[in-house]
């Protein structure tokens, strides 16, 4: 295995559980029992005031075609960034997404998927401080 497979395997994994710790409410402490098949359900896609963590996104669908920009208005520094953004469908397969350097990127894509309409997604991003933040949608 390359290290570059290892890498994504290792966000892969990492993502799905910090997925899985959120949508459980468990602690850092007990992340390695999340590794296990949930339900994705929950507020996680606002809070008060709002938050600079949670993606924004809209959606344009144009026929089978569906176009999603996600945005994470975060400060991207060395020290403070979103290292990378991430969709999920409503079992928890990563579809696509982006990684980006620390200080030289915005946090910012645009994906084209072919979706049934009334598909549920969750668009993560991903603090290297404060860890993965969702918004759930659907298109």
């Amino acid at each position: 295995m390359t290290e570059g497979m290892m890498r994504r395997t290792f966000l892969h994994y990492g993502l799905m559980a910090g997925t899985a710790s959120m949508a459980l409410g468990l602690g850092r402490d007990t992340l390695a029992e999340a590794v296990q098949p949930i339900t994705l359900t929950g507020g996680w896609q606002s809070r008060a005031g709002g938050d600079a963590h949670i993606p924004d996104v809209t959606v344009c669908r144009e026929g089978e075609l569906v176009r999603i920009g996600i945005v994470v208005r975060h400060v991207q520094t060395v020290a403070h960034h979103i290292s990378a953004i991430r969709l999920y469908d409503h079992q928890r397969q990563e579809l696509c997404g982006m990684s980006f350097h620390a200080a030289l990127s915005v946090a910012e894509g645009l994906f084209v998927l072919r979706l049934p309409p009334g598909s549920v997604l969750f668009a993560v991003s991903d603090c290297n401080l404060h860890g993965l933040w969702m918004k759930r949608f659907s298109v």
